[in-house]
C-alpha cells in the first residue's frame, strides 16, 4: 500500500457540486431512509459512473488501492467504499454510511480479493518467515476469512447516522482500524520484509509501536478486527497496520508469492548492475601493451556501462508509482543503493 493524494487527479463531475447526479442521488436515499428507516433496497448508482471509474484508475495507476496488484489485467475492478454504504460489519443497528455512497472522498478502487470475503491462506505468525531457496513458503499457513467488504473496526464509537451538515470531514473525530491509502501515510505502520542476504519472501510487517524495525511482526492470524487489535498492542506493533494487515488480505498466499517473485526479479537485476559495475572498474584499471587490446577494453567497459544503466533503469521503473507493488519495490531499492553506492 503505497500513500496517493486525490489532488493528482481532476474530482469527477458526476460527484461534484450540490446539484450533481451524485447530490441528487444521496437526496433520495435520504428520503428512503426517513421512510423506511433502512438504506436496503436503495440502489446507488453515482458511484459507478464511467468518470468515476477512469478518475480512480489514473489515481491509482490501474492498482488496487491495498495490495497494489493491477485490477486492470486480472479481472474487473470493485469500486469500494472505505466506510461502507449499506451496513458495517459487526455493528448492530448500523444502517451503514449511505450518506458518502457519492462521496469523492470515500471512493478507492480494489482487486475482487481485497474487497470481497472469503477463506485465504495467510501466514500464522512470525515462524512462516521461513522460506527456501526456491522461494517456496513454509512455516505455518492459516484459513482466514479476509477482504474488507463492510468492515469497518473503528476506536471507540461509530458514527451512526448522517451528521448536520453531512460531508466527509464531520468524521474526523472518527478513529478507523483500517489503512486509507489517501489519508494515512501506510509506510508508517507497515514495514516490506527486506533480507540482507538476498533470501526473500514478500510479506509485509506491522511496524512496531516504538519504531524498533527489530520488533516489526505479523499480527497473529484472526478474522475478528478487535481480537487482532488487542494482540497488536499487546505485541507492541501497529493495531492499524496489523488490523489492515488481515482485512485486506495483504498477506494472502496469492499476493505474497507475486511480490517474492517480484523481490527475486529485483535482485536478480541489482546483482547483475553490481557485477557490471565491478568489472567496468576492474577494466579501466588495466593497461594493455598494444593499442588494439586497449581498443577493446575501452569498448568492453562502454557496453557494461550501458548494461549497468539499463539495469538500473529497469530496477527504478519497478519502483515507479504505477508499476504493481511499488511500495515493496522502493523500500527495496533504498536497500539496494546504499549496497550499490558502497
Amino acid at each position: 500500500m503505497r500513500r496517493v493524494d486525490r489532488k493528482d487527479v481532476e474530482p469527477p463531475q458526476g460527484l461534484i457540486g450540490n446539484d450533481c447526479p451524485g447530490a441528487r442521488e444521496i437526496e433520495r436515499a435520504a428520503k428512503h431512509v426517513e421512510d423506511k428507516d433502512t438504506v436496503s433496497g436503495f440502489t446507488f448508482r453515482a458511484y459507478k459512473r464511467s468518470d468515476v471509474r477512469h478518475a480512480l484508475e489514473q489515481l491509482f495507476h490501474g492498482k488496487c488501492a491495498y495490495c497494489e496488484s493491477r485490477y486492470d489485467v486480472s479481472g474487473p475492478v470493485d469500486i469500494e467504499h472505505f466506510r461502507p454504504k449499506g451496513e458495517v460489519d459487526g455493528v448492530d443497528g448500523h444502517k451503514g454510511y449511505w450518506w458518502l455512497a457519492a462521496n469523492w472522498g470515500n471512493l478507492l478502487p480494489s482487486c475482487l480479493e481485497c474487497n470481497r470475503r472469503r477463506f485465504q491462506r495467510t501466514p500464522a505468525n512470525m515462524s512462516s518467515l521461513r522460506v527456501l531457496a526456491s522461494g517456496a513458503i513454509t512455516g505455518d499457513m492459516a484459513n482466514i476469512k479476509t477482504g474488507k467488504n463492510s468492515v469497518f473496526p473503528v476506536v471507540g464509537n461509530h458514527v451512526m447516522k448522517r451528521p448536520e451538515g453531512s460531508g466527509f470531514g464531520d468524521l474526523n473525530g472518527e478513529n478507523p482500524l483500517l489503512l486509507n491509502p489517501c489519508k494515512d501515510n501506510p509506510g508508517d505502520h507497515l514495514r516490506f520484509h527486506i533480507d540482507p542476504d538476498g533470501r526473500h519472501i514478500g510479506l509485509v510487517f506491522a511496524r512496531a509501536s516504538d519504531g524498533d524495525e527489530g520488533r516489526d511482526a505479523l499480527p497473529e492470524a484472526a478474522e475478528d478486527p478487535h481480537e487482532v487489535e488487542r494482540k497488536a498492542r499487546e505485541a507492541g506493533i501497529s493495531a492499524r497496520g496489523a488490523v489492515s494487515i488481515q482485512v485486506y488480505g495483504l498477506n494472502r498466499l496469492a499476493v505474497l508469492q507475486e511480490r517474492t517473485r517480484i523481490l527475486n526479479r529485483l535482485e536478480f537485476l541489482g546483482d547483475m548492475a553490481i557485477k557490471c559495475l565491478k568489472l567496468s572498474n576492474e577494466l579501466q584499471q588495466v593497461s594493455a601493451t598494444e593499442n588494439e587490446g586497449q581498443k577493446r577494453i575501452e569498448a568492453a567497459i562502454r557496453t557494461l556501462k550501458e548494461h549497468r544503466e539499463r539495469l538500473l533503469k529497469a530496477l527504478k521503473d519497478m519502483a515507479a508509482a504505477e508499476a504493481p507493488f511499488s511500495s515493496m519495490s522502493q523500500t527495496w531499492l533504498e536497500t539496494f543503493t546504499r549496497k550499490f553506492k558502497s
